[in-house]
């Protein structure tokens, strides 16, 4: 229903997701795993990555709308590139797309490399034998392959980068490796796999591995079967996938970081509910962000609109008062109340 009132009232289908400056008609499905931090005892809570305790849920967000599509809440110590529950997490996503736009549109899926496995791969390219036209953009680990084939692309080769807003990108490049890396290293994945390499000079503070002590350049990878299309739009169509941080932290603010109850089941519940409180709807006017540059940003977050001086939470009330002691009547029957 939410589809249909944006329908009506923008006269498109659906909001197009913006990358490198453009809209595209293209539905974005954003997967990506979190930590949710227990306090306390809670059942299935377990020692995570980090070395904190709680919860490792994975989840998927729809990068058009911002709309929480599925998630999955798992042990803490439950791997980040677990295939099935990658696989479960997805179908569950696409299932709540209507029909009309699952089947109608072109579908991406993005992950970082986390995401990454040959059976996701597979199973994303599968869903084209049930009508559902996908594509992927996922991160490619880099090792001593990789590297050798990075050392391998002629200076002059190294294509611009773009950034978000489709200029140009300093101090960045782009190659494509899948003709340097060995024919075994491409065994299992779906026909058509491509492998994109990235080098920018490192940030300061950034952790230095020993190839970029030696040339001076960090390198990413990520993998996409997207035929067409130039190696700057694909590099910053897969580095929008970052803006699922911003819904992963929307959805802690609105519930996902306190679950309730010490009983799996519940807080299985509890982060089902989650998603719905964590997407205000298409129609719902948001406040939105002054960029420094003069541009709007994004709609602000829901920290961010429970600090505004109009906010209800903000408005004292019975609760937020303290008794005041030390200022009777004769009698002790009154007692007069005063803020904090």
């Amino acid at each position: 229903m939410v589809w249909d009132q944006h329908a009506e009232r923008h006269g498109r289908p659906f909001p197009p997701a913006r990358v490198a400056g453009q809209d595209l008609d293209v539905l974005v499905l954003d997967l990506d795993a979190s930590i949710v931090i227990c306090h306390s005892e809670k059942e299935q809570a377990a020692p995570t990555f980090k070395r904190t305790f709680g919860y490792h849920p994975l989840m998927a967000f729809c990068d058009n709308t911002s709309e929480f599509l599925a998630g999955m809440l798992r042990r803490g110590n439950a791997g980040a590139n677990t295939a099935a529950d990658h696989i479960t997490v997805l179908d569950q996503a696409l299932a709540q797309i209507p029909d009309q736009h699952r089947h109608g549109r072109k579908v991406l899926v993005r992950a970082d490399t986390a995401g990454y496995t040959k059976a996701i791969l597979t199973h994303v390219r599968d869903q084209r034998d049930r009508a559902v036209r996908c594509e992927f953009s996922v991160g490619w680990a880099i090792t001593e392959r990789e590297r050798a084939a990075i050392a391998a692309v002629p200076r002059k080769v190294w294509a611009d980068a773009a950034d978000a807003d489709g200029g140009h990108r300093d101090g960045a490049g782009l190659a494509e490796l899948t003709g340097l890396l060995p024919t075994a290293s491409l065994d299992g994945h779906p026909a058509g796999t491509r492998v994109i390499a990235r080098r920018e000079r490192p940030h300061p503070g950034v952790q230095l591995d020993l190839m970029v002590t030696r040339d001076g350049w960090r390198h990413t990878c990520f993998a996409t079967d997207t035929a067409a299309r130039q190696l700057a739009f694909l590099d910053a169509r897969h580095r929008a996938h970052a803006r699922v941080e911003d819904r992963i932290r929307t959805a802690k603010d609105t519930g996902l970081n306190h679950l309730p109850s010490r009983t799996f089941a519940i807080n299985k519940a509890w982060l089902s509910c989650s998603r719905s409180t964590c997407f205000p709807g298409l129609s719902t006017p948001r406040p939105r962000r002054a960029s420094r540059q003069g541009r709007t940003k994004d709609a602000a977050l829901p920290a961010t609109v429970r600090r505004r001086p109009d906010h209800p939470r903000r408005t004292p009330h019975l609760r937020s008062r303290r008794p005041d002691l030390e200022t009777r009547d004769d009698h002790g029957s009154q007692i007069n109340y005063r803020s904090p």
